[in-house]
């Protein structure tokens, strides 16, 4: 076993303590965007075409808003051009 008494550790402490303080607002500031993420990835969801088929995978909706009544057709696809209000992304 190594002998680690000349290991300063109220130094450590103190230095361990320094850069808490200095990382407290950064840590919480990401934290404040950790929660944004589940939304903004719901909003995503909402405005994909829904389609896992070529080209349809990078439809998305306006400018990523939900198309309430206009939902896309996996089934047509594109086949009659990119359906209206629908973007590739």
């Amino acid at each position: 076993m190594s002998d680690c008494s000349h290991i300063d550790l109220d130094g450590l402490y103190r230095r361990v303590e320094e850069h808490e303080q200095t990382f407290k607002h950064a840590v919480s500031k990401l934290r404040e965007q950790a929660d944004c993420v589940p939304a903004g990835a719901r909003k995503l969801a909402e405005s994909w075409s829904g389609s896992g088929m070529g080209r349809h995978t990078a439809l998305y909706f306006g400018n990523f808003e939900k198309p309430g009544g206009n939902r896309f057709d996996v089934e047509w696809g594109c086949l009659h051009g990119t359906p209206r209000g629908r973007y590739e992304r």
